[in-house]
């Protein structure tokens, strides 16, 4: 899902896999990114959003053990999240790299089902900042 909307803003994209899953892939959004495993990929400078949507993290585990985040990105954005900061997140505050865990996304997913689903529009401002005293 990711992958797909990048593509539709016309993004490079890059994929780093741990093990070899390519023929999982459908056919056409394969032939639109680059996918690499983890031992034929050579990471460099000239990544401007760098997205970990695997579970690794999930258990402590922080991603940039697997796979360095340069210091040049202009993001990270880690999927996971739980009540505290994940261990990828913690790690780019450290090396003040902006970074931002899975919460906003399961905010506005969790508001575009309501809205769906209710047919009634949510004020998401307002509905963010409630959502975020919750923690």
């Amino acid at each position: 899902y990711i992958s797909k909307n990048l593509l539709e803003l016309r993004k490079e994209i890059n994929i780093v896999n741990r093990t070899n899953i390519k023929d999982k892939w459908t056919k056409p959004l394969i032939s639109q990114v680059k996918y690499y495993t983890l031992d034929n990929y050579e990471l460099n400078g000239n990544i401007d959003v760098y997205i970990n949507a695997t579970t690794l993290g999930h258990n402590g585990e922080n991603p940039a053990d697997f796979l360095r985040v340069p210091n040049e990105v202009k993001m990270v954005i880690d999927i996971n999240y739980n009540n505290d900061k994940t261990e990828l997140v913690k790690y780019c505050k450290k090396h003040s790299i902006p970074a931002y865990d899975g919460k906003l996304m399961l905010f506005h997913q969790a508001a575009d089902a309501f809205e769906i689903w209710s047919e009634k529009k949510i004020y998401r401002k307002d509905a963010l900042e409630e959502y975020l005293e919750l923690k």
